[in-house]
């Protein structure tokens, strides 16, 4: 493959939906493109605004939290392993107001508690829900407090 026609290729890759620096170097890496071509590809993308990573990690957080229902921590991690630089992802995650956060937290925290099974003690109600809440990838200290409010 020439370089244009990788540039083409990859441009179709990131107009079809939001990517970043690092999942387009793994499919460029899949298709065998050889490193010393990736980097101008990429270069070329960013210049032409088809892969924008700070873009990606706004649009990120807002949908794992909005849609997805993700805590800060699991959305952290996710981003992470993307490989992009902490103080961006430090930078999006404070976007989500404290107020919402938390109002999402308490939200899921009911739906799950009344799909519990009602023969469940108090103790193994609270022990699921909170493991359900942080596997959410939310902070335990706040999961602590919404689970003694909706299993009291």
């Amino acid at each position: 493959m020439d370089f244009q026609k990788v540039c083409n290729k990859m441009a179709f890759y990131c107009a079809h939906r939001e990517r970043c620096t690092s999942e387009v170097e793994s499919k460029m890496t899949s298709l065998g493109i050889p490193k010393h071509i990736q980097q101008g590809v990429i270069e070329f993308l960013q210049k032409e605004n088809y892969l924008n990573d700070q873009r990606f990690v706004f649009n990120y957080v807002r949908s794992k939290f909005y849609r997805n229902c993700w805590g800060k921590i699991r959305i952290r991690m996710a981003l992470r392993q993307k490989r992009l630089p902490a103080s961006l992802i430090g930078k999006a995650l404070e976007e989500i107001q404290t107020e919402e956060y938390y109002q999402t937290l308490l939200s899921l925290a009911e739906k799950k508690a009344s799909r519990l099974k009602k023969s469940l003690t108090k103790s193994l109600k609270r022990q699921a829900l909170f493991r359900f809440l942080v596997i959410k990838g939310f902070e335990a200290n706040l999961v602590d407090e919404v689970v003694r409010t909706v299993v009291p």
